[in-house]
């Protein structure tokens, strides 16, 4: 029997692994883990290992210098880092609110700051078309004014934002609810306004979290689909381009797009897991 003041030294010995394949019940035990183990990495890994293997160097060199890639690549690009310069600044700003002010009804308002990150995507781009389109709330307006923003690059930001502001929201507010509330007395004894003490203090304090918010929110909005589908036309960002040719058998295209959304995502994925060595 293992004794508990043993079980740290045991727990890194051979002897330790050794005893316990002798035990039949452990044996039993870790032969049934091996098995959904061996299930969940075949599901996370076969996908894309198929695409690996299925897309060719000289296919795609060809690829990525076709029109259809490079202008789904740059409108992504484009979109994604406006939209989250954008969602930033809301975010923050948001963040700072629900976290240090005292409003009526916060429970009510952090509930809706999260909704549009667990709406499905078919109604985050219908509420979109009854606000932006035609005959929308605010859509009418442009309309009456001769400016249609539907199916415009502008809609598609637009469509970015509302998906992923919680993303910085809940990431930011995190962030400076940890913040000790001894900075900020110290900083107002010290005769600091509240503009010093959110330029000084909590935003220096707060990057790690602002940094992995912005982080988050670029790459939804690279890979953001349902709601940006209803809104945006003929215009093509890359998980349209990669929808559009997929389903008009152009599987070339949709392979190169999909291996440079897996990429980025992975590259995205390293910065943070890095970022939070860091912290």
């Amino acid at each position: 029997m293992l004794h508990r003041l043993d079980y740290p030294e045991r727990l890194k010995s051979k002897v330790w692994v050794k005893e316990i394949w002798k035990n039949p019940g452990d044996k039993i035990f870790n032969l049934i883990m091996i098995i959904p183990v061996a299930a969940a990495l075949f599901l996370i890994f076969t996908p894309f290992l198929s695409l690996t293997l299925k897309i060719s160097l000289k296919a795609l060199a060809a690829a990525a210098v076709s029109n259809t890639v490079k202008s789904a690549l740059l409108l992504s690009l484009y979109s994604s880092a406006v939209s989250t310069a954008i969602a930033c600044i809301l975010g923050v700003a948001a963040a700072y609110m629900l976290a240090f002010k005292k409003i009526p009804y916060k429970h009510v308002w952090n509930t809706v700051a999260t909704l549009p990150m667990v709406l499905p995507p078919a109604v985050g781009g219908y509420l979109l078309l009854l606000t932006f389109g035609r005959y929308g709330l605010v859509g009418h307006w442009f309309y009456l004014s001769g400016y249609s923003i539907m199916f415009t690059d502008q809609v598609i930001i637009i469509a970015q934002i509302f998906v992923i502001l919680p993303f910085v929201i809940n990431a930011v507010r995190t962030s400076f609810e940890g913040i000790s509330a001894e900075y900020k007395e110290v900083a107002l004894t010290m005769g600091a306004s509240e503009w010093q003490i959110f330029t000084r203090v909590i935003l220096p304090l707060s990057k790690p979290g602002i940094f992995s918010g912005a982080i988050m929110a670029f790459t939804r909005a690279m890979g953001e689909f349902g709601a940006t589908m209803m809104v945006s036309g003929l215009n093509e960002t890359m998980p349209i381009a990669i929808y559009r040719n997929a389903t008009a058998g152009h599987r070339t295209e949709a392979d190169i797009l999909s291996m440079i959304l897996i990429m980025v995502s992975f590259g995205i994925m390293i910065l943070m897991k890095n970022l939070d060595k860091n912290d």
